[in-house]
């Protein structure tokens, strides 16, 4: 297996380390999203949003999770919790898993008994944030990602309203 595949393995393993629903119905906020190939029909996803980082980290990610955590995306945003405006979506394996300084990269998976596409991360594209304080952040993304076994290209949109778990 190359260093590639290992590191993207161990980003798909964190998107799928998901808290108890019961916990993150308390804890989160929530999102909508839309995985799709250039043809066939899209999945839909929906369900639970949280956003990590504090004001002394270097980097701040949001965690879109499905309820029962078959399916989630990442994102991460090199910075302090991201202010409002566009920010772009990079290409994860190009960046070695680190988002440059003011951009993002992200990562994910969908359940296989929903999509035929399972991982996959991100080639490019743009994440727009509405609203930025220390309790929430809101906004769109929108990017290009290449699924991780096939190399077949998806498009990955969607919106989010997080809650924050600074401290």
């Amino acid at each position: 297996m190359s260093n590639r595949s290992a590191a993207l393995g161990i980003a798909l393993a964190l998107a799928m380390a998901v808290p108890n629903a019961s916990v993150l119905g308390q804890n989160a906020g929530n999102f909508s999203a839309t995985v799709g190939l250039a043809s066939g029909t899209p999945v839909e996803l929906s369900g639970f949003a949280m956003s990590f980082g504090s004001r002394d980290d270097e980097a701040w990610y949001v965690q879109l999770i499905i309820p029962g955590g078959a399916s989630s995306i990442l994102i991460f945003y090199a910075g302090v919790r991201p202010p409002i405006g566009e920010h772009p979506i990079v290409d994860l394996m190009a960046n070695d898993f680190k988002p440059p300084p003011g951009k993002v990269i992200a990562t994910g998976n969908v359940d296989p008994q929903l999509f035929v596409v399972s991982g996959f991360h991100s080639l490019g594209g743009t994440m727009i944030v509405t609203e930025s304080s220390a309790s929430s952040v809101e906004g769109t993304f929108q990017y290009e990602a290449r699924e991780a076994s096939t190399g077949q290209v998806v498009t990955v949109e969607g919106t989010f309203t997080t809650k924050n778990q600074e401290s």
